[in-house]
């Protein structure tokens, strides 16, 4: 496994943490490195993964100090996972995972207000969400609320407001999966519900 150069991206790490280039010479594996009660611990996060948490972690003995603290408690105990500081490491993952989408080239969406009030801003919602779900994405309402900066349940609560004024359509019961005509003529500047003069 190599080590990734975060300065190519100009991503700014936190001492004693590292991205591997491990997935298609993209980085991949971020890692941070802690010292708790004499033990090493490895908090692992996968950057291109549609969560900001840790999906790893490893505790073991590097040094004498380590050996000493695993010889008087006869290996790892409840005081040293208690003391694993996964709050820190899951900050400093978002944070990471933020600049890389922003660096990945994450796609230009338009600037919404807080508050959507008109359809035309539920049109755009409804064709992001399609254009995530186009290009593979596993989970694209967590992934929109991550580029727009919003929470994953107001964006869902968004989508499913698109889909309640016909801007969505799809399977009942399923991921919606294409723009409706409504949706469209909205994109394109036509108000669907006057007539056409």
């Amino acid at each position: 496994m190599t080590t990734y150069d975060p300065k190519t991206w100009g991503l700014r790490l936190p001492e004693n943490w590292h991205i591997s280039e491990v997935h298609k010479g993209q980085p991949n594996q971020f890692v941070g490195y802690y010292d708790v009660l004499g033990w090493t611990v490895a908090i692992s996060s996968n950057l291109f993964a549609p969560w900001n948490g840790p999906v790893g972690l490893s505790i073991y003995v590097t040094d004498e100090e380590g050996i000493n603290s695993a010889c008087e408690s006869d290996g790892i105990t409840v005081d040293v996972l208690r003391s694993v500081p996964l709050g820190e490491a899951r900050r400093v993952i978002a944070d990471i995972a933020k600049q890389v989408r922003e660096k990945q080239g994450s796609p230009n969406l338009p600037q919404l207000p807080r508050r959507l009030e008109t359809p035309h801003h539920y049109a755009l919602v409804a064709q992001a969400y399609i254009q995530a779900v186009e290009a593979g994405r596993k989970n694209p309402i967590l992934y929109l609320s991550q580029l727009w900066d919003i929470s994953k349940n107001t964006m869902a609560a968004r989508i499913k407001k698109a889909r309640e004024m016909g801007l969505l359509s799809g399977e009942e019961g399923k991921t919606a999966n294409r723009l409706t005509d409504k949706a469209r003529e909205i994109l394109n500047g036509v108000n669907p519900d006057e007539p056409p003069y």
